[in-house]
């Protein structure tokens, strides 16, 4: 008596290997789980996502730049522009986004900051969020991308 054969076992390692090879080939052109793994967000549905980039003041005495982060869905927004000092919540409608906040100061004042932006459309496709902040008489400019 000697051993049968197994055709599930021939079957079982040609389609192993052919998944080795696809996954090897699909490899070489692109990693699909680079994106995954950096932490950006995928955007699926129009401007939903995370945004991210410089917002820089346009006056001299208006502190340094620094980096923005925007995480926009369900038609809102939170904006964080200096850093996780403050977070600005606001409106996303037609490619417009605004939004206000309002605290008390250190002096028991109560300060506000308010964002503007619109949506920018290149020639090739990519989209930027272009806008302004302004607080009393600072103004900063911000311009985001996908992050």
């Amino acid at each position: 008596m000697g051993k049968a054969n197994n055709p599930f076992k021939s079957i079982f390692s040609y389609a192993l290997f052919c998944v080795g090879l696809l996954g090897l080939s699909g490899c070489a052109a692109s990693d699909p789980a680079l994106i995954l793994q950096s932490g950006r967000t995928v955007g699926l549905v129009g401007l939903e996502g995370r945004w991210v980039g410089p917002v820089s003041p346009i006056g001299p005495t208006c502190g340094p730049s620094s980096s923005g982060l925007m995480n926009i869905g369900n038609g809102e927004f939170a904006f964080d522009p200096f850093q996780s000092t403050v977070v600005i919540r606001g409106k996303v409608a037609d490619g417009r986004l605004n939004g206000a906040l309002e605290r008390i100061g250190g002096d028991r004042r109560l300060v506000g900051i308010e964002f503007g932006a619109m949506v920018v459309k290149a020639a090739d496709g990519a989209m930027t969020i272009e806008g302004e902040l302004v607080s009393g008489p600072c103004r900063w400019r911000a311009q985001l991308h996908r992050g």
